[in-house]
């Protein structure tokens, strides 16, 4: 028996070794892809050398000669969903912004007021670029001052790139999903005008800029995606506190409005903390999408179990005739006549450990109720 259940172990583990080196080895080729397809559209690139090796999810960083101008070419996955397809001349530093192409959630964030976006005078490039940026608004408005610089970034977007600065120099770049084939049909164009931007970008030496931030952007990344999980946990705690609530549906509706509000607040304090930010209304809606997943059951619980916490009425003692009893894992249910006036029956549920004496029908039960907290019948643990 032990030598099977080892072999079981070791099989499961080879198992998992084997998805974990198909899955890495998938990435590395899709990456591979993206660059050589990359690359095809450059054909008079003369390649110089790597600058960075390459790593798990991320392809080597490597610089060519295209035209008399140093370019660095990279593919490496942006998150679990997107590769980024880069083509980056080094210079700068300038400030860490991100222009795309404006949309409705961006155009909806300022409406609302969430989104601050660093305007530049402009309508026309106002109206198609948006800049996401940490940095101040007079660095912003500096590095888009210049007429050269906007056209230069309007073309590129209308080129299918969108376009960073920061301070490893200007980039274009585009994210394509895993299976997405990647088009160089405009990559030279899109070089050329890549050159010609980093030739009429502003000097920022000696200007104190930003950081990207990229472990407080991390930190809210994980905020969001792990909110849910604590909602699972909290509605995990206090599943004992819910199931010993008399009317279900009551519990129900608990749910609805108690779970809701929870939400609620959860998405009032999301629009506080990124409010004024230029990716304030993206994080607000993937918040309260991935928010909803969890937290309103989490805060269904959580109402569930200060009821009876705070509940410090005397128990009223109910002796009932068990009318059927069904066995569920560790929890019991128990149907037996309603004490509400009108009421025929009542399910109870209880949790019992395995070998504990098990109700028949026809026996007698008393049954322990409170009015609780906040005005949800709720019943003590049932002992025989």
């Amino acid at each position: 028996m032990a030598i099977a259940i080892a072999l079981g172990v070791v099989a499961y583990a080879g198992f998992l070794a084997a998805v974990i080196w198909l899955s890495v080895k998938w990435s590395a080729q899709n990456i591979k892809k993206r660059t050589a397809a990359l690359l095809e559209g450059l054909p008079a690139a003369k390649q110089i050398g790597e600058t960075k090796k390459p790593t798990l999810y991320r392809g080597a960083e490597t610089e060519y000669d295209v035209g008399g101008r140093r370019v660095i070419i990279s593919t490496y996955y942006q998150n679990r969903s997107f590769i980024r397809a880069s083509l980056r001349v080094p210079g700068g530093p300038y400030p860490f912004v991100t222009v795309f192409p404006e949309g409705r959630v961006e155009r909806l964030g300022k409406a609302l007021g969430l989104n601050r976006e660093v305007q530049s005078g402009d309508k026309e490039f106002d109206d198609l670029a948006y800049l996401d940026t940490v940095d101040t608004e007079q660095n912003v408005q500096r590095l888009v001052e210049s007429a050269a610089v906007r056209a230069a970034m309007s073309d590129l977007l209308k080129l299918g790139f969108k376009v960073q600065t920061s301070d490893e120099g200007v980039e274009a770049f585009q994210l394509l999903s895993a299976r997405e084939k990647l088009d160089a049909s405009r990559a030279a164009e899109a070089i050329a005008v890549l050159g010609r931007l980093a030739d009429t970008l502003p000097t920022f030496a000696g200007v104190s800029l930003q950081p990207s931030r990229s472990g407080r952007r991390l930190g809210l990344g994980l905020t969001l995606v792990f909110s849910w999980i604590l909602g699972f946990i909290a509605l995990a705690l206090t599943s004992d506190a819910v199931s010993r609530t008399v009317d279900a549906g009551e519990s129900v509706l608990v749910f609805l409005f108690g779970g809701g509000l929870a939400w609620l607040l959860y998405v009032i304090a999301l629009v506080v903390g990124v409010r004024g930010k230029s990716y304030a209304m993206r994080t607000v809606l993937v918040g309260g999408f991935v928010g909803m997943l969890g937290i309103p059951g989490g805060g269904g619980g959580l109402v569930h179990w200060l009821n009876q916490k705070l509940d410090e009425s005397a128990a009223t003692e109910r002796p009932r005739v068990v009318l059927q009893h069904k066995r569920l894992k560790n929890d019991c249910r128990l149907i037996v006549e309603s004490w509400h006036p009108g009421g025929e029956q009542l399910r109870l549920f209880f949790k019992h450990d395995r070998g504990d004496e098990q109700p028949q029908a026809g026996s007698l039960v008393t049954v322990r109720t409170h009015p609780g907290a906040f005005g949800l019948e709720w019943i003590e643990p049932i002992r025989f």
